[in-house]
């Protein structure tokens, strides 16, 4: 499967956010550089790559269309790549992680929002949009627009 394909690659492991959206993250106003994160409850240890995946779903997806923004993608693992650059591995199941890291978030908005915290009843359908992104990411050129970037990162 996907998942024991992606799992299975040698992939280096770090201290993980686990939901690196664009409310998690706190930008400098003056230097409009990263300087922090909020929201530390889903911390972990795993593949490095899955925040770096998570990210470019939370911040490069045109939040009117839910299109996937190639020019973002690019920008945000050039800077990625800069101080860290993606080994032949994870570049392979990038992709992948990026699929997976969208149905984990989906998974957990539907349990929040329809389980746990019915209450809140205005983001009940908040796991959608991840679901949308999901299928946006198995489009033919959505996904010749990732491969393309990566393959301009390994040059």
């Amino acid at each position: 499967t996907m998942l024991q394909q992606a799992m299975g690659a040698s992939l280096s492991r770090a201290v993980l956010h686990g939901d690196p959206f664009l409310d998690n993250i706190l930008v400098d106003p003056v230097s409009g550089q990263l300087c922090g994160f909020v929201d530390l409850e889903d911390v972990t240890v795993g593949p490095a790559l899955f925040d770096v995946a998570c990210c470019a779903c939370a911040c490069c997806f045109d939040a009117e269309t839910n299109t996937l923004d190639t020019a973002r993608v690019s920008a945000l693992l050039t800077g990625y790549a800069a101080v860290k650059p993606l080994t032949p591995d994870e570049s392979a199941v990038f992709l992948d992680f990026m699929k997976l890291t969208m149905l984990c978030n989906a998974t957990w908005r539907f349990r929040n929002f329809n389980i746990d915290h019915r209450e809140i009843v205005e983001c009940r359908d908040a796991h959608r949009e991840l679901q949308q992104r999901i299928l946006e990411l198995e489009k033919e050129p959505v996904m010749a627009g990732v491969h393309a970037v990566l393959a301009a990162l390994g040059k």
